[in-house]
């Protein structure tokens, strides 16, 4: 099954995709988030074009495992894109919208870029989707693939 990951944030969306196998993880360039409705427009492509069965989205639990603002604007995006994916008749396998803890993904993303030797400017290119690519590894492995 193809799995999409989405790390949600305020300007960027980190996008990660699952091999058929669920062995592998691929980092895709992240959308640019101008308002949740264009965001879930390209989305839904990507899950047409991927044939994505099933969608992880990134949740930003407290470290207190408390729900905080982030946690409430990923609860309002995760509702905004199921209700698009229920109204998207060009899909015909609607895949479901599962929420995963994400804390610490993107400073681990970012703890490897620097290790990396990454600039800023380009790590500011590719910490969102790396992120999306360490949720999506951590679903797997917790799943057992």
């Amino acid at each position: 099954m193809v799995i999409l990951a989405l790390d949600y944030g305020e300007k960027r969306i980190g996008v990660a995709l699952s091999s058929a196998d669920e062995k592998f993880v691929f980092s895709r360039p992240f959308i640019k988030r101008v308002g949740n409705t264009q965001a879930i427009d390209r989305i839904i492509e990507f899950i047409s074009q991927e044939k994505a069965e099933l969608i992880v989205l990134g949740a930003p639990y407290n470290m207190d495992d408390s729900l905080g603002e982030s946690m409430e604007k990923v609860l309002s995006f995760k509702k905004s894109l199921e209700k698009k994916i229920n109204y998207t008749t060009r899909l015909i396998e609607r895949p479901s919208v599962v929420l995963w803890d994400e804390r610490n993904t993107t400073t681990e993303a970012t703890k490897i870029l620097l290790e990396q030797d990454v600039s800023r400017k380009k790590r500011k290119g590719v910490v969102d989707s790396l992120a999306a690519s360490l949720l999506l590894e951590d679903y797997l492995k917790q799943k057992g693939a």
